[in-house]
């Protein structure tokens, strides 16, 4: 990706740079924060063409790696039905050396909100058994589609499967998502959110640091135990 290059690059490669990822000029507008990523906040925004969508601001000075993994994985992925839409992006060059550097992601809205926040407004009271395979359902085959292409997501959680307003389900954050070694099947790079995580993602002194697609899976179960037993009065702290 263009905006990846080395920061003593950048101001050689501007014109390219800006000529690939050009400012909204008035194609999108934000409005309020709705939540926010690994790499930055998210907004409710409007675009001249795709109507309402989701506005990631990614800040490439402080997380630079990350946002460059994100947007190389969106590419990737966000075709599949169960994942959401990245439309495009839009670069903001930083106007001074104490300011940072942004790309806005433009994705798909998902009005229904998280899964999360789903639960929570349940106040305790149990949801379906059959829509609580239906959730669960429609994550796996997203879950499968990364794993077909031999990455790994690392961080399957609630508050990364949103719901459209038909009641789709759709991951998103792909800022922890990794490739896997071509040749052994596993990854060796430790990251997540740590109630969430598998247990053999956590770095140990005892054996060394490797895990394969088997760590979005249990992440998955915790989001179902999320699902039966937060429902239920009791929630993950």
């Amino acid at each position: 990706m263009p905006f990846c290059a080395p920061r003593r690059k950048r101001t050689a490669e501007f014109g390219r740079l800006s000529e690939i990822y050009k400012p909204p000029d008035g194609r999108l507008t934000k409005e309020t924060q709705i939540g926010e990523g690994g790499t930055g906040a998210v907004f409710m925004g409007h675009h001249h063409r795709r109507g309402k969508v989701a506005v990631k601001m990614a800040n490439i000075t402080r997380d630079e790696e990350s946002v460059c993994r994100e947007v190389s994985f969106l590419l990737k992925f966000s075709r599949h039905r169960n994942i959401a839409s990245y439309y495009g992006a839009y670069y903001h060059p930083a106007p001074n050396e104490e300011s940072s550097e942004y790309l806005e992601l433009v994705l798909e809205y998902c009005s229904g909100g998280s899964l999360y926040n789903l639960i929570d407004s349940t106040e305790g009271q149990s949801l379906k058994e059959t829509w609580i395979g239906y959730v669960c359902r429609e994550v796996l085959k997203a879950l499968n589609h990364i794993h077909h292409h031999r990455a790994v997501h690392r961080d399957i959680k609630s508050p990364n499967v949103m719901l459209t307003e038909k009641g789709n389900i759709k991951l998103i954050d792909f800022g922890l998502c990794w490739d896997l070694d071509p040749q052994t099947g596993k990854c060796k790079q430790t990251d997540g959110t740590a109630h969430w995580m598998a247990p053999e993602a956590f770095r140990r002194r005892d054996r060394e640091l490797e895990f394969d697609t088997k760590v979005c899976c249990r992440s998955s179960r915790r989001t179902q135990w999320h699902l039966c037993v937060c429902t239920n009065g009791c929630c993950i702290q």
